[in-house]
Protein backbone atom coordinates (compact mmCIF):
# COMPACT_ATOMS: atom_id res chain seq x y z
CA UNK A 1 0.00 0.00 0.00
CA UNK A 2 2.56 2.62 1.02
CA UNK A 3 4.31 1.37 -2.33
CA UNK A 4 1.42 2.29 -4.15
CA UNK A 5 1.03 5.88 -2.76
CA UNK A 6 4.66 6.58 -3.05
CA UNK A 7 3.93 5.67 -6.76
CA UNK A 8 0.89 7.93 -7.08
CA UNK A 9 3.09 11.28 -5.05
CA UNK A 10 5.97 10.27 -8.17
CA UNK A 11 3.69 10.54 -10.82
CA UNK A 12 1.84 13.75 -9.57
CA UNK A 13 5.03 14.92 -9.62
CA UNK A 14 6.50 13.96 -12.85
CA UNK A 15 4.79 16.31 -15.17
CA UNK A 16 4.41 15.41 -19.27
CA UNK A 17 6.56 18.01 -21.85
CA UNK A 18 4.49 18.41 -25.08
CA UNK A 19 6.40 20.70 -27.29
CA UNK A 20 4.34 24.07 -28.67
CA UNK A 21 6.23 25.65 -31.72
CA UNK A 22 3.96 28.81 -30.89
CA UNK A 23 5.87 28.79 -27.47
CA UNK A 24 9.50 27.54 -28.43
CA UNK A 25 11.85 26.46 -26.45
CA UNK A 26 13.08 27.88 -23.12
CA UNK A 27 16.47 26.75 -22.98
CA UNK A 28 19.59 28.75 -24.49
CA UNK A 29 21.31 25.81 -24.83
CA UNK A 30 19.18 24.65 -27.33
CA UNK A 31 18.42 27.57 -29.39
CA UNK A 32 20.18 27.37 -32.62
CA UNK A 33 20.52 30.70 -34.87
CA UNK A 34 20.75 30.63 -38.75
CA UNK A 35 22.61 33.96 -39.02
CA UNK A 36 26.12 34.68 -37.52
CA UNK A 37 25.45 38.25 -37.07
CA UNK A 38 27.36 40.69 -35.37
CA UNK A 39 26.01 39.99 -31.75
CA UNK A 40 28.42 36.84 -31.89
CA UNK A 41 31.80 38.70 -30.66
CA UNK A 42 35.11 38.53 -32.96
CA UNK A 43 38.08 36.86 -31.65
CA UNK A 44 41.60 36.94 -32.65
CA UNK A 45 43.11 33.88 -32.98
CA UNK A 46 46.36 32.06 -34.38
CA UNK A 47 45.98 29.74 -37.55
CA UNK A 48 49.27 27.56 -38.59
CA UNK A 49 49.03 26.70 -42.38
CA UNK A 50 51.74 23.64 -42.96
CA UNK A 51 51.33 22.64 -47.32
CA UNK A 52 53.23 20.03 -49.22
CA UNK A 53 55.27 21.23 -52.02
CA UNK A 54 53.14 22.19 -55.07
CA UNK A 55 50.10 22.15 -52.63
CA UNK A 56 48.26 25.65 -52.81
CA UNK A 57 47.00 26.79 -49.12
CA UNK A 58 43.68 27.06 -50.18
CA UNK A 59 42.23 30.53 -49.98
CA UNK A 60 41.58 34.14 -51.41
CA UNK A 61 42.90 37.24 -49.93
CA UNK A 62 40.63 40.00 -50.74
CA UNK A 63 40.58 43.81 -49.53
CA UNK A 64 36.55 44.70 -49.46
CA UNK A 65 35.11 48.18 -49.60
CA UNK A 66 33.01 48.17 -46.73
CA UNK A 67 35.56 46.13 -44.51
CA UNK A 68 39.21 47.34 -42.93
CA UNK A 69 41.80 45.59 -44.10
CA UNK A 70 42.31 42.10 -45.75
CA UNK A 71 39.56 39.60 -45.83
CA UNK A 72 40.05 35.88 -46.31
CA UNK A 73 37.91 34.64 -48.56
CA UNK A 74 36.94 31.46 -50.84
CA UNK A 75 38.51 29.49 -48.20
CA UNK A 76 38.54 25.82 -49.83
CA UNK A 77 36.60 22.76 -48.02
CA UNK A 78 39.51 19.84 -47.15
CA UNK A 79 42.32 22.63 -47.99
CA UNK A 80 45.44 23.50 -45.66
CA UNK A 81 43.64 26.94 -44.95
CA UNK A 82 40.25 25.24 -43.54
CA UNK A 83 42.31 22.25 -41.63
CA UNK A 84 44.43 25.31 -40.23
CA UNK A 85 41.27 27.32 -38.57
CA UNK A 86 40.71 30.00 -41.58
CA UNK A 87 37.14 31.31 -41.97
CA UNK A 88 35.39 32.54 -45.02
CA UNK A 89 35.36 36.24 -43.75
CA UNK A 90 38.19 36.33 -41.13
CA UNK A 91 40.11 39.25 -41.10
CA UNK A 92 43.61 38.95 -41.38
CA UNK A 93 45.90 41.02 -38.72
CA UNK A 94 49.37 39.36 -38.77
CA UNK A 95 51.13 37.20 -40.73
CA UNK A 96 54.03 35.35 -39.45
CA UNK A 97 54.43 37.37 -36.79
CA UNK A 98 54.39 41.05 -38.31
CA UNK A 99 51.13 43.50 -38.28
CA UNK A 100 49.61 43.91 -42.11
CA UNK A 101 46.20 45.38 -41.12
CA UNK A 102 47.67 48.93 -42.42
CA UNK A 103 49.88 47.45 -44.91
CA UNK A 104 49.39 47.96 -48.87
CA UNK A 105 47.71 45.02 -50.08
CA UNK A 106 49.88 43.37 -53.01
CA UNK A 107 52.51 43.70 -50.25
CA UNK A 108 50.63 41.22 -47.91
CA UNK A 109 50.39 38.85 -51.02
CA UNK A 110 54.10 39.14 -51.53
CA UNK A 111 54.39 37.98 -48.07
CA UNK A 112 52.41 35.57 -47.95
CA UNK A 113 54.02 34.23 -51.55
CA UNK A 114 57.34 34.56 -50.45
CA UNK A 115 56.65 32.46 -47.23
CA UNK A 116 57.19 29.25 -48.43
CA UNK A 117 55.33 25.84 -46.97
CA UNK A 118 54.45 27.41 -43.82
CA UNK A 119 51.96 30.53 -42.77
CA UNK A 120 51.42 31.89 -39.62
CA UNK A 121 48.27 34.31 -39.45
CA UNK A 122 47.11 35.74 -36.47
CA UNK A 123 43.24 36.40 -37.93
CA UNK A 124 39.85 38.37 -36.33
CA UNK A 125 36.69 36.31 -36.93
CA UNK A 126 33.96 34.35 -35.32
CA UNK A 127 35.55 31.16 -33.74
CA UNK A 128 34.46 28.43 -35.21
CA UNK A 129 31.70 26.21 -32.22
CA UNK A 130 32.78 23.16 -33.87
CA UNK A 131 35.95 21.36 -32.01
CA UNK A 132 38.82 20.77 -34.53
Amino acid sequence: MERAAGLENAMVLTQRFTFNPKEGIDNPALVIADDAGSDRPLIPHLCLLNRGQGESFGFYLQVEKDRRGHVIRQVEPWSVAERGGLRDGDRLLEVNEEFVDDVEHHKVVQRIQACGLQLCFLVLGVKSMRRR
